[in-house]
């Protein structure tokens, strides 16, 4: 039980710090929206259904991708040293993870609601497509985060996350 309280409890620490710096969040959505404006354009309204949800889910992997390959490289000496001696690594992973889960996973609606304004929602089942959209994030996030601990033990940062998570994803 203490473990799982340590992990809930760093992972309302992310949580807060993002909502304090904001960069996160508006840089992930600021992705998105840009990604889709430029999709409208090339493409316009989307009929297809198949279409639709492959350039949905280009545009969501690539966000993930994106976000998740920052989980570790924004920690100094400092704060590694501070987080090894509160968290073990298991719990720290643990907790990155469930934090990029939740970031992606709202992230991944949000921009599948602009996605939806933008080009129009072909066909129907919206609540399960959601929940879809919102798993998938999720996971692809989880995903994202281990590679972003393996890269920011070796040292490369984003390039390696992103090398070693797209053919994974």
């Amino acid at each position: 039980m203490n473990n799982l309280r340590l992990i809930w409890t760093w992972i309302r620490h992310e949580w807060r710090m993002e909502l304090r710096q904001k960069a996160g969040i508006q840089g992930a959505l600021l992705y998105i929206v840009v990604t889709l404006v430029v999709a409208y354009q090339a493409i316009g309204a989307v009929q297809d259904i198949e279409t639709w949800v492959g350039l949905l889910w280009i545009i969501l992997l690539f966000s993930v991708v994106n976000s998740s390959s920052r989980a570790f490289s924004a920690e100094g000496t400092g704060k590694k040293i501070l987080l090894y001696f509160w968290l073990k690594p298991g719990q720290l992973i643990l907790a990155r993870m469930g934090y990029q889960m939740m970031f992606n996973g709202l992230t991944g609606i949000m921009g599948f609601s602009m996605f939806g304004i933008l080009m129009g929602i072909p066909g129907n089942g919206l609540g399960m497509l959601v929940l879809l959209v919102a798993a998938g994030s999720a996971a692809a996030a989880a995903l994202g985060t281990f590679m972003a601990a393996i890269a920011s033990v070796s040292g490369n940062g984003a390039g390696l996350s992103a090398v070693l998570g797209l053919p994974l994803m």
